[in-house]
């Protein structure tokens, strides 16, 4: 081992920190020209005869992780050499010149520069092809400022597809309009039909009802790709069996149980996703998607409801809104592509051939799909630390200091300036917001899941495939009150009353199944797509939790409490009122509780 900790020490004289994998190494015009960095330095110890087990075990890391880190900066160097070879593309350096200013061969240059101008010619060509379907459909349409960055792409890029449509006959003409209210001109760009001369378009700016602004396409791959939200298919409501409040769904509340092997309600891969379903044209169903083979003869989907029984679908569904871009009041998600633009993968909206051969929307629109919780952020928010010990948060809160510190030495160490001035930047901007929001290091093994609701569980136990069974783990909702909403839960993933949640979750990469009294005390969570955060709590000492309070009159009322003791009222003259339910639950002096918003 004191050859290995000499070996290390070796790689500090190379002048490269190891790190994390967000900054690049080295300095310079070309940072990598000597093979420098953590790549340097495997390469260097193998000289000298290590193998890659011993340079890992030397670093304290397995041969993947060693390799993976080496992929990454391996990457980090094209796409840095990428980005330098584009900067001098676009200042009218040809191959050979750019070659000659990095050092570079030029064929290497080339199968640098190649794949990047085929892409931008690839957006350019994809955000023409999406505007001419929007000019050719509503005729005159704006293409004034700020439209390229309402499409999310950039200014250039918008320029580019205007370029193309002119050269196909469509012509981009400066308008002026009154401004309402004020009575002054303002110039705008609009892109016209082919043939179509500036006097027409002033005819139908001022005397047709103005110009058409571009709203339903939407891209997220900077314009490679271009995608409409298709109306949704509605599924009769006679496929849909409601289990109300009274009859079990109020245990179950938003958990929509589906038929597998379904066609137009198909998942996909998932076995599970947040969702929405159009019902009879005017309303949907939102809420956690799992399938079930169990279903009733004849059903299709079983949706769990609080609604008492007899009530009208009205009450039991949302209405759809007025709005084809959002008819749900919610993103759905949008599909995957490859770099060529090619489709690879469908994913809110799903198509499906029928058995007469024809192409047919699915019902099923989904907003989160299975592996969708896992990805997010791992910090501890102040509002759950602040009901915690002062020696928990003080720990928590140091640890991202210290990562902060950590990051500013690796952006100072830079010595390009143009990448250190813009990483400094985007470090400032995050430091700004974690001092306003105090979001602390994550704890080991937290992780955010959505919950589904397995009533065979008892209160103390959960289903969680990702954590060891017989394991003591916290849950933690938010917003989050105080400790008497963390319930302390033990891990059962192979027990009788786990059979259900094994069979219908498997392994679910950020599911968990817990009993409706668990929820109830997660301040009234749902399962519509609620989540929680899933702490390891080794004893159930590591957190504060709603078993560690006490003998608090307050909180002893509060631990049991139901929310659903209370129904929304109409809101008379600014008031949030809530009535009681059922007024013999409550003394007299409890019938009427109001907040004033």
């Amino acid at each position: 081992m004191a050859k290995y900790e000499l070996d290390f020490d070796e790689l500090m004289h190379y002048g490269t920190k190891y790190h994390s994998g967000r900054y690049p190494y080295g300095s310079g015009e070309d940072p990598y020209q000597h093979d420098g960095g953590f790549r340097g330095y495997i390469k260097a110890m193998k000289a000298k005869g290590l193998t890659d087990k011993d340079i890992a075990e030397g670093l304290g890391m397995s041969i993947t992780e060693l390799r993976n880190r080496a992929s990454v900066e391996r990457m980090e160097q094209r796409n840095l050499k990428v980005s330098k070879v584009m900067e001098l593309h676009d200042k009218g350096m040809n191959p050979t010149e750019i070659g000659r200013e990095m050092g570079l061969n030029e064929s290497t240059v080339r199968s640098l520069l190649n794949p990047q101008l085929n892409d931008r010619a690839n957006k350019a060509k994809a955000t023409a092809e999406m505007i001419k379907k929007e000019v050719d459909q509503y005729g005159t349409t704006s293409v004034s400022s700020g439209v390229a960055q309402r499409l999310g792409i950039s200014d250039d890029k918008l320029k580019k597809a205007l370029y193309l449509l002119e050269a196909e006959g469509y012509s981009v003409q400066n308008a002026p309009v009154k401004q309402v209210g004020t009575g002054k001109t303002t110039n705008i760009k609009v892109i016209c039909p082919p043939g179509q001369t500036w006097a027409e378009t002033m005819k139908k700016i001022n005397n047709e009802g103005g110009f058409h602004v571009i709203e339903d396409p939407y891209t997220e791959d900077g314009g490679r790709t271009w995608e409409n939200i298709e109306p949704p298919k509605s599924i009769s409501s006679k496929r849909v069996l409601v289990r109300y409040g009274d009859e079990g769904g109020k245990d179950k509340d938003g958990l929509i149980e589906i038929r597998p092997n379904v066609e137009d309600l198909d998942m996909g891969t998932n076995q599970y996703a947040q969702v929405r379903i159009a019902v009879d044209d005017d309303f949907y169903m939102k809420g956690m998607a799992i399938y079930n083979p169990d279903l009733p003869k004849g059903i299709d989907i079983v949706y769990n409801s609080n609604k008492p029984k007899g009530s009208p679908k009205e009450k039991v569904f949302k209405k759809l809104k007025d709005d084809p871009n959002n008819p749900f009041g919610a993103t759905i998600k949008s599909n995957e592509y490859n770099d060529e633009g090619q489709l690879v993968r469908e994913v809110g909206q799903r198509h499906y051939i029928d058995k007469n051969g024809k192409k047919q929307l699915s019902a099923i629109n989904i907003i989160n799909e299975e592996g969708d919780w896992g990805n997010w952020k791992k910090r501890l928010a102040s509002q759950m630390l602040a009901k915690q010990s002062p020696q928990l948060a003080k720990r928590q809160l140091g640890l991202q200091l210290d990562k902060k510190n950590r990051e500013f030495e690796e952006i100072s160490a830079l010595t390009n300036t143009a990448i250190q001035e813009k990483l400094l930047l985007s470090f400032a901007d995050d430091c700004d917001s974690m001092a306003v929001h105090l979001k602390a290091a994550a704890l080991p093994g937290q992780r955010s899941h959505v919950i589904i609701p397995f009533n065979d569980l008892s209160p103390e136990e959960i289903y969680a495939p990702n954590y060891k069974q017989g394991e003591i783990v916290s849950l933690i909702r938010y917003p989050h009150g105080g400790v008497f909403e963390m319930p302390t839960l033990k891990v059962n993933n192979r027990g009788k009353h786990a059979e259900e949640a094994r069979k219908l979750l498997g392994n679910a990469p950020d599911a968990v199944g817990i009993n409706a009294e668990v929820a109830r005390q997660l301040s009234g969570a749902d399962f519509d797509g609620d989540t929680v955060l899933v702490i390891p709590n080794p004893n159930g000492t590591l957190l504060k939790d709603r078993k560690s309070i006490g003998k608090n009159k307050a909180l002893d009322e509060l631990r049991d409490f139901d929310t659903d003791m209370y129904a929304r009222d109409k809101f008379p003259e600014g008031k949030n009122n809530w009535i009681p339910v059922e007024e013999s639950t409550f003394h007299e002096q409890d019938k009427w509780v109001s907040f004033q918003i």
